[in-house]
C-alpha cells in the first residue's frame, strides 16, 4: 500500500480476489471463520444480493446466514 510500484511488491489478481480485498469490506465471523458478505453467500450457495439485502435489513448476520428461504 505505502511502497512504489515495483515487480517486487505487485502481484495479479482476479477482479473477485481484488474487490474481496477492499478495505470497506465488513467482515463477519461465525463458526471460527471470518469472511466478507460475498464470500459467505458464495460458500453457503446464497446469492450475494440476498444476504446484503437480510443483513441491511436489520436482521442478524447469524440469522441472516442460517435462514434457508
Amino acid at each position: 500500500v505505502y511502497g512504489n510500484y515495483e515487480p517486487d511488491n505487485c502481484r495479479w489478481v482476479t477482479s473477485s480476489a481484488q474487490a474481496n480485498n477492499r478495505r470497506s469490506n465488513r467482515l463477519y465471523s461465525y463458526n471460527g471463520e471470518t469472511h466478507n458478505v460475498t464470500e459467505w453467500a458464495n460458500k453457503f450457495g446464497i446469492n450475494p444480493k440476498t444476504l446484503f439485502t437480510r443483513i441491511y435489513s436489520g436482521k442478524d448476520f447469524i440469522e441472516a446466514i442460517e435462514k434457508r428461504n
